[in-house]
């Protein structure tokens, strides 16, 4: 695949991968092969997305993406999870625990409906 150098490249490397991924018999959504970063522009182009993950600002919105991208890479190239990391962790896991208590209120009042 050939180098990426500008947004429509970047749309197409993930159109592609998930093209590669099914022809290999790998199901997958197109979510699953965006980049993280380009995940954490989608969050904070919304501020709504914003408040379901609990980030008051974009500031702190792009300081808990940075912070998650670092997490993934330390992941992701075997690096031992250092001491700043279990901070992340547990910050993210907090977010994640209550924009699942969010959603599943928002759940129950649709069926309500």
């Amino acid at each position: 695949m050939p180098a990426i150098s500008c947004k429509h490249d970047v749309e197409f490397a993930e159109l592609y991968l998930q093209a590669e991924r099914l022809r290999r018999g790998q199901h997958c959504s197109l979510l699953d092969c965006i980049q993280l970063s380009d995940k954490g522009k989608i969050i904070i182009s919304k501020h709504e997305t914003m408040a379901i993950m609990g980030l008051e600002s974009r500031r702190s919105a792009k300081k808990v993406i940075r912070e998650m991208e670092s997490l993934r890479n330390n992941l992701a190239h075997a690096q031992d999870i250092v001491t700043y990391d279990w901070g992340q962790i547990v910050r993210l896991a907090g977010r994640l625990e209550e924009a699942s208590r969010m959603e599943s209120r928002d759940v129950g009042r649709r069926t309500k409906d």
